[in-house]
């Protein structure tokens, strides 16, 4: 169970970033994604330990780009239920050019 507290400190927005490496079914090689997350909590605050092993989770597992921008979302929406959340990725590779994915 992920660790969260009130937000009762009005912070206005939480921005990190995260590198991780995946493995693309798609292209079946690994590649690394460069993940920027912009939090505006509403209730609930992240406990920052918590979400670093969430990451930890994902690392190598099987997915492609777009997948795992759903995952980052989902997990962020479903888990804290923020104001908002934007989730963007950057992911590069030796199969084909960088490729930047956002969803919000």
């Amino acid at each position: 169970m992920l660790a969260m507290f009130e937000h009762t400190q009005g912070i206005s927005e939480v921005s990190f970033n995260k590198t991780i490496i995946l493995f693309c079914p798609l292209g079946n090689e690994h590649y690394t994604a460069h993940i920027n997350v912009v939090f505006v909590p509403d209730k609930y605050m992240m406990d920052y330990l918590d979400e670093e092993r969430y990451f930890k989770s994902l690392s190598g597992t099987r997915l492609i780009i777009e997948d795992l921008a759903d995952a980052v979302y989902t997990h962020y929406l479903n888990t804290y239920q923020p104001k908002n959340v934007k989730v963007t990725i950057f992911a590069e590779n030796a199969a084909h050019f960088p490729v930047t994915v956002v969803k919000e």
